[in-house]
Formats: structure tokens, C-alpha cells, sequence
């Protein structure tokens, strides 16, 4: 096939299949390919295969689009598929079913990506499926695509698709176009290669978008948010999993009137094995005998098998910590990218929060904990950022204990100031100069955002993380 007048050409972006009609017999033929069950409907196909034209610029075999999509969709690898009369397809096919579809299906991160997937509106599910499969390819630096004419795009997306164009998903239209076939294979066992090259395929990244693909309404946001999930994986890589607690002078602080209105106190939460005597579950008398012998009730005491019920005494008991990240005006020169590190100095820090976040609220599990993201108040500064922060931290914001707010910096000196009197208080500035710590009503860290390796980055969160928890 040549690949300057025939009907592919090679560019600088990829390969384009220029005739509308060899395009299609690609496509389609090469839909029929799905080593998948159950098999998608032509009308789930064409919705798929559109949504992955408008979301790539090139391509992957469609067959691997509708594998995709059924894995996402619950659907399982088909033992039975046919083959390909043509033998290297036949040998491409066999590979990838090994190395590309069984490792996806095996992937730990494809349950939780099915019901993620099952939760999308209707309207959404074959943008999901094509934006996973694309940060997928990317991933995997994936770059044997084939871009198709617009016009192909346009017939796929046409409703008469299978009945009033004549347009059906059989293998059949391959049997006599050899260049299709060789672009399916050359498709094929450039999946297999880059597979193998990836320690991973799917990530908590591809999970979390799919979770959140609702509210992530542009292209930008979305490849936004894989960078920032990408680095908080690599930074928790180089963080300890576990912090030990600091002593502090500080003890419970009397409740405040507006807190006894609004949370419920005593009452039965559970039942454990652990408790006093006063709570315990009056069944368990059953098992007391008359004599000295030693009974039932006295073994199971011994062994810590009586059961007792568990009090609920809501948040009004346990120590109350309230800690704000101030985010200020100069982060918006945070927006650029270091040497030897592949995201910028600005997503690095959104990460950095993501990771200290989810440990200080892992860590903190019996305090009654309240995060608070400050962002300067004037105009758009940061804008971005916050509304990044907002789907980031949406599970978060919705259970209360995370908040995102455009506050000065007086008003945030205020808050923490009436805050100290019920808790333990700290403010952390993001992006101001290096400074001590400051121990006494409001403690105080500043967390630097300069140019620093992975490592870097890794133990200023670390150190971050010591002083806070």
C-alpha cells in the first residue's frame, strides 16, 4: 500500500485512510473482530466507534473499541471467537486476546471501572467509553492509529446505520481487501507491544473520571485531572503509609451551643465485644449460673466474646481539628513544568493535597476533622484551580469534611482565631516562603512550591504530613 498515493497516507500526526469507502470496509469489517461476549448492537457500536472518531485523532482496530466498551459494560472475553481466514490476522488476534484483552479483564481496577461506567446517564456511556480507552492508548504511548474520513464519522453516527444505508458489521467485507487487513494487523500487534511495555493498564485515574465524567464537561478538565491522579500515584509511592500521632496540649473543648442543637447524643450505634458493665446486652445474662462453679457467662468474659453495646456520642466528644490550605495569588506563576518532571509545578501541588487529604483524614479517623481550601477572593485568580479542587474533592465536600471557599487572608486569621478555642487549629500556606513552626493556639506550616525532582516532592509531603497529623 503506498503511503503517498494510495488511499493511505503517512503524516506527521498518523496514518489517514482517504477513501470513504475502504474506510468504512476498515471500520466495519473490522468491528466484526470483537472477541468479546456479548456481543454489542449495531446501534452500542456505532455510538462507540463515534465517540472514539471525536475523542483520538487516529483510530485503534475497532474491534478493540467494542472489546473496551463490552469489558466496561460487563461483558467478558468470548473463548469461542472465530478467526480470520488471513493467517498473520489470525496470529495478531491470538496475542492480543492473551496479552491485551486477558490482562484487562484481570485488571483490579475493571470492577470498580464497570460500575462506575453502569452509573453514567445513557447519553454518556459512549463518551466513557471512549474517554478511558484514550487515556488508556496514551498511556501506553500508543501510536499506530488510523484516522478516517469525516464522512465515515458522519455515517456511523447516521440512525439507519445497519438498515436504510445497508451498513452491517461483518467480517465478511475483509475477505477481499488485503490493505485492510494489513492495517488490522499492524493495529493489532501494536496494541500487544505497548501492552507489554505497561506494568498497568487501568488506574485510579481512569476510575475517578469515569466516577466523575458527569461534571467534567471539557477535554481540558479531563486531561487536567489525569495529570493531577497521575502524580498523586507516583507521590504515594514515596510516602509512608502510616503516621505516628503527635502529643499535644490539647484536650476537649466544651460544646457549643449550636452543636448541641444540631447532633444527636447517646443512643446505640452498634454491638462489640468491648465495653463496660453498664452496657452490657442483657441476653448475655443468660449464660450466669448459681454456684461457684465456673460458667459460660465467666469464659465468654474471659475470652472477650460478651457483647455490649456501643454509644453513639456523635462528634461532641472527640477532639475537634480545623485545618486550612490557603492558596495564594503568586500560584498562578506555579503553571509551568520543571525539568525531569513531567507535570507542572501547579499539579504537583493539587496532588500534593489530594495525598495529604486522604492520609490526614485515614489517620485522624476518631477526631472530629474539618479541611478547608482557601483561595484568594479577588476576581478569576486561580479560577481553574478551584474548580478543579471542586471535582476533585467532590466525594469530600459532599460528606462535610472538606470545603472550598475565596477568602482573604484576614478573614481566614479571624475564623482560625475563634476557632482555637474548641480544637486544634492549622493554617498551611501553599506557595509562601519556608518558615519555622510555630506551636501555640493556630499552628502554622508553609508548604513551597519550587522547582523540585519527584523525590523532592515526595518528602516535602512527607514532612508536611508528620507535622499535621
Amino acid at each position: 500500500m503506498s503511503t503517498q498515493t494510495g488511499p493511505v497516507s503517512e503524516r506527521r500526526r498518523g496514518r489517514e485512510l482517504r477513501d470513504v469507502e475502504a474506510a468504512l470496509r476498515w471500520t466495519l469489517g473490522g468491528a466484526a473482530l470483537a472477541r468479546t461476549s456479548p456481543g454489542a448492537s449495531v446501534e452500542r457500536a456505532a455510538a462507540w466507534l463515534l465517540a472514539a472518531v471525536s475523542e483520538v485523532a487516529t483510530l485503534p482496530p475497532p474491534g478493540f473499541v467494542l472489546d473496551f466498551g463490552t469489558l466496561l459494560a460487563g461483558g467478558h472475553i468470548a473463548p469461542g471467537a472465530g478467526k480470520p481466514a488471513d493467517p498473520a490476522l489470525a496470529r495478531a488476534l491470538e496475542a492480543y486476546e492473551r496479552q491485551v484483552l486477558g490482562r484487562l479483564a484481570a485488571d483490579r481496577h475493571l470492577l470498580r471501572a464497570a460500575d462506575a461506567f453502569a452509573n453514567l446517564p445513557a447519553l454518556l456511556a459512549p463518551v466513557g467509553v471512549a474517554v478511558t480507552m484514550a487515556t488508556v492508548l496514551s498511556r501506553l504511548g500508543w501510536s499506530a492509529g488510523l484516522a478516517i474520513p469525516a464522512g465515515v464519522a458522519r455515517r456511523l453516527g447516521d440512525r439507519s446505520l445497519g438498515h436504510g444505508l445497508g451498513l452491517t458489521i461483518d467480517v465478511a467485507m475483509l475477505r477481499d481487501d488485503a490493505a485492510s487487513v494489513t492495517e488490522l494487523t499492524r493495529g493489532y500487534d501494536a496494541l500487544v507491544l505497548a501492552a507489554s511495555r505497561s506494568r498497568s493498564l487501568l488506574t485510579e485515574a481512569d476510575v475517578f473520571t469515569l466516577e466523575h465524567l458527569p461534571v467534567l464537561s471539557s477535554l481540558g478538565q479531563r486531561v487536567a485531572l489525569a495529570d493531577v491522579l497521575e502524580a498523586a500515584d507516583a507521590l504515594v509511592d514515596g510516602v509512608p503509609r502510616r503516621f505516628g500521632r503527635r502529643r499535644r496540649d490539647a484536650g476537649h473543648a466544651a460544646t457549643a451551643i449550636p452543636d448541641e442543637s444540631r447532633y444527636p447524643v447517646g443512643g446505640l450505634s452498634s454491638i462489640g465485644n468491648h465495653g463496660t458493665f453498664e452496657n452490657l446486652v442483657t441476653s448475655e445474662l443468660a449464660y450466669l449460673e448459681d454456684g461457684p462453679e465456673i460458667d459460660l457467662f465467666d469464659v465468654r468474659y474471659a475470652q472477650d466474646e460478651l457483647l455490649y453495646y456501643t454509644r453513639d456520642e456523635a462528634t461532641l466528644v472527640r477532639p475537634h481539628r480545623h485545618c486550612t490550605f490557603v492558596f495564594e495569588g503568586e500560584l498562578e506563576g506555579a503553571r509551568r513544568r520543571d525539568p525531569g518532571l513531567r507535570w507542572q509545578r501547579v499539579v504537583m501541588l493539587l496532588a500534593s493535597l489530594h495525598v495529604v487529604v486522604a492520609a490526614m483524614l485515614r489517620a485522624l479517623g476518631d477526631e472530629d476533622v474539618r479541611i478547608v481550601l482557601s483561595f484568594p477572593p479577588r476576581g478569576e485568580a486561580l479560577g481553574e484551580e478551584l474548580r478543579l479542587c471542586g471535582i476533585l474533592f467532590r466525594d469530600e465536600v459532599e460528606r462535610g469534611v472538606v470545603s472550598l471557599e475565596r477568602l482573604d487572608a484576614a478573614a481566614v486569621e479571624a475564623r482560625a482565631m475563634g476557632e482555637s478555642s474548641r480544637g486544634i487549629v492549622q493554617i498551611v500556606r501553599c506557595a509562601g516562603e519556608a518558615s519555622a513552626e510555630v506551636r501555640g493556639p493556630i499552628e502554622r506550616q508553609a508548604f513551597v512550591v519550587g522547582a523540585r525532582t519527584l523525590e523532592g516532592w515526595q518528602e516535602l509531603v512527607t514532612t508536611l504530613l508528620r507535622a499535621l497529623v
